[in-house]
């Protein structure tokens, strides 16, 4: 499954639209399907045909799926593109399993939400999974910006290894 939804313009020309990426921007925005619905200007019971069908193709106004990126407060071009930890399907369920085990967060989406936010425990569970380094690929400087707000959430023994490079790294980055 590709996740991804062709959203047919009025000149005909097609553009592609991940389904995951879009739920994800809406979990940030506090926005539901009946919010994106009155946004991009069609029904909810449309909305709700995205999230459920995950391909395909559907007729959408290039205008309102502008308003839609507006609204989500990013650009069309990055509804186009998957998360960089929502790849295909065998990863997502990698993913899942790291960062889900305990259900603090019910979806990835919400995970990820979770994270664009800086929210203590996604960011936390986030090093805890990948390291420091990693974790800056996926949720930008905030991981060493906010990291002594954090670092308490983080298993001991994961904790002690992060507080090592987190030192070691201001120190390179001060000579």
């Amino acid at each position: 499954m590709s996740n991804t939804i062709d959203i047919i313009t009025e000149s005909g020309d097609t553009t592609p639209v991940n389904i995951l990426t879009l739920k994800s921007f809406a979990i940030v925005r506090g926005l539901n399907q009946s919010d994106l619905a009155r946004v991009a200007g069609v029904t909810r019971q449309t909305v709700s045909h995205w999230f459920s069908q995950k391909e395909g193709t559907v007729n959408l106004y290039a205008r309102h799926l502008g308003n839609l990126a507006r609204v989500l407060g990013t650009s069309v071009e990055q509804l186009s593109q998957p998360l960089p930890i929502l790849g295909d399907s065998n990863e997502r369920e990698k993913w899942e399993s790291e960062f889900l085990w305990d259900s603090l967060y019910p979806d990835l989406e919400t995970f990820i939400a979770g994270l664009i936010r800086g929210q203590r425990p996604a960011l936390a569970r986030l090093v805890q999974v990948v390291g420091l380094y990693e974790g800056e690929k996926i949720a930008g400087k905030q991981v060493w910006r906010k990291f002594f707000a954090y670092k308490s959430l983080i298993h001991p023994t994961y904790r002690k290894q992060a507080e090592i490079i987190w030192k070691t790294a201001q120190d390179l980055s001060q000579h």
